[in-house]
């Protein structure tokens, strides 16, 4: 116990104004991933389906969360081609993706 204490008070004389700091950048940043996360999940249920599953096993949960998150990162891969190559198409052919020809 002693040893235990020791060790409090070396942490405790080693914390300064610094360590604060970093501590609280740091948990600003996991505060705004997990936001991220959270919009990522809502977003995988309203379109792909990952809240939609009725299922008796274990296995076919995970049958069902796994497709339904490669449906999400398929369609999150086509959103980013979308919208890279909608700076490329013509001024007549607005909207158009030039991967769907």
């Amino acid at each position: 116990m002693r040893d235990f204490a020791q060790a409090i008070l070396q942490l405790e004389s080693s914390w300064n104004e610094g360590d604060a700091r970093e501590i609280v950048g740091d948990l600003t940043v996991a505060a705004w991933q997990r936001w991220a996360i959270e919009c990522c999940f809502e977003t995988a249920k309203q379109e792909t389906g990952l809240d939609e599953y009725e299922v008796r096993s274990w296995h076919r949960w995970y049958r069902h969360i796994t497709l339904s998150m490669l449906a999400m990162a398929f369609l999150a891969v086509v959103r980013a081609k979308a919208n890279s190559t909608e700076d490329e198409v013509g001024a007549g052919q607005k909207g158009a993706l030039s991967w769907c020809r």
